[in-house]
């Protein structure tokens, strides 16, 4: 075992040019791992630290895991900026340093900034990687909820868990609802329109905007405004399908 006790530095010669740091380190070769405590990874743009990272290495000493506990927190700046927050979290990489899946527990908080800021939070997330080390998708569980726009013209979709597909690890595609009855929540100014059913399949459009929704079975509909003499007035309950863009329409069934 070899112990650093003072501050570490490494800096790797691959592609992204990783600087890691630490308060320690603790090197052991029966288990073949590196514990860091108060870690930092940065790279260009990006930045993940964590009270103690652990890598786990396999006998070539090609990365097996990676595992991150207490205050994991990733950040990224430019064009595509998010903060990303956990209590732990853990990598598992193939052989060939392809990034197979990652999970991020103990709650969850993520903001994304740019063209189109989005939120959401959730007590587990799942992540599945595609080539290139892309996410390809990204499973909310445990009170999942996932908000864009400013809160005068905001869209949130609300689960206990829900999967959004990605394509090429930026585009969103869409977000499908399970394990339980889930809620859209559209506002409009003072109007607020609430639709909740069984299960939501939510498409997104070329700038990662909600662009439409469809909800079955049990799919319910309420629209209430302050402003209004008469405060709820648009109520519409139905048992059937419903379709509708998410951009500002009135909710209907779907044909």
């Amino acid at each position: 075992m070899l112990a650093l006790k003072s501050a570490v530095r490494i800096v790797t010669t691959d592609e992204q040019k990783a600087t890691i740091t630490g308060q320690s380190a603790t090197i052991t070769k029966a288990p073949n791992k590196s514990v860091l405590q108060g870690a930092k990874v940065e790279e260009p743009e990006r930045t993940i630290t964590a009270d103690k990272i652990t890598v786990l290495l396999r006998d070539n000493n090609t990365v097996e895991r990676i595992l991150g506990a207490g205050n994991l927190h990733a950040s990224r700046t430019g064009a595509k900026a998010f903060d990303l927050n956990a209590a732990a979290g853990e990598l598992t990489v193939g052989a060939d340093n392809q990034v197979n899946s990652g999970t991020l527990s103990g709650g969850v908080s993520y903001a994304s900034r740019g063209d189109s800021p989005a939120e959401g939070k959730a007590g587990t997330m799942l992540l599945s990687f595609g080539p290139k080390n892309r996410v390809t998708k990204v499973r909310l569980e445990d009170s999942a909820e996932f908000k864009q726009g400013p809160a005068a013209k905001s869209q949130q979709l609300q689960a206990s868990a829900m999967d959004i597909y990605l394509i090429d690890g930026k585009k969103l595609e869409k977000a499908v609802t399970s394990a339980g009855p889930a809620e859209i929540v559209l506002m409009q100014g003072a109007e607020k329109t609430t639709v909740s059913a069984g299960q939501f399949e939510s498409k997104f459009n070329a700038e990662n905007r909600l662009s439409s929704i469809f909800g079955s079975p049990n799919a319910k509909i309420v629209t209430s405004n302050p402003g209004h003499p008469l405060g709820a007035n648009g109520v519409q309950s139905q048992g059937g399908p419903l379709q509708a863009p998410a951009g500002g329409a009135t909710p209907g069934p779907s044909a």
